[in-house]
Parts: structure tokens; sequence; C-alpha cells
């Protein structure tokens, strides 16, 4: 299940909660719904992401955090990963270790 619940500050900082079961097959969202134009934050600056009750996950989660970190570098939006578990950035940086094929 994907939270997508952006800031009150006038900063342009996105917040995207993870929670409930992340697992492939079960829909869990694209990472362009963070950058659609009809978005509530018109500018992005940058985006945080938290973990809110996420009970379980498998590679889609890294798979979804990874997407949303390319695509937030070629835009140039810093992405804030220091509030996930630190499972979760372990595989992250194996993940980004790895060339693009």
């Amino acid at each position: 299940m994907l939270h997508i619940a952006p800031t009150a500050d006038a900063e342009g900082m996105l917040t995207v909660s993870l929670g409930g079961e992340w697992r492939y097959g079960l829909g869990t969202g694209h990472p362009s719904t963070l950058f659609d134009k009809r978005h509530p934050i018109k500018e992005v600056h940058k985006i945080i992401f938290i973990e809110d009750g996420l009970t379980f996950w498998d590679s889609s989660l890294i798979s979804f955090i990874k997407k949303t970190q390319d695509e937030a570098k070629t835009k140039n939006i810093p992405v804030d990963t220091s509030n996930l578990s630190p499972g979760i950035r372990r595989l992250l940086a194996l993940a980004a270790s790895i060339p693009a094929l």
C-alpha cells in the first residue's frame, strides 16, 4: 500500500509514507505518480521516504524506491531514505552499485 503525504511547507518537500504489504502483483503503484503534474505539490524539491506500518515487503518495494530515485535524479531532486530500515537501505545501496543494462 502506498501513501503519499505532501508536507505543508513551502519548500516543496514530498514525504512518501510506505505502509502495508509490498508484494509483486498487489498493484503497489508506479513512481510516476510522485511526479504527476496534477500532484498537490507543483514543484517537488525533495522526496523523503518513511516507513508507516510496513508489514511485509519484497523486491517490489526496493524496485519502487530505486525507480523513484532514478527519476528524481533526472530532475535533480534529492531523495532522503535515511528514515528507512537498515535492511532496505542496504538493498538500495546494492541496487545502486549494479550498472544499468
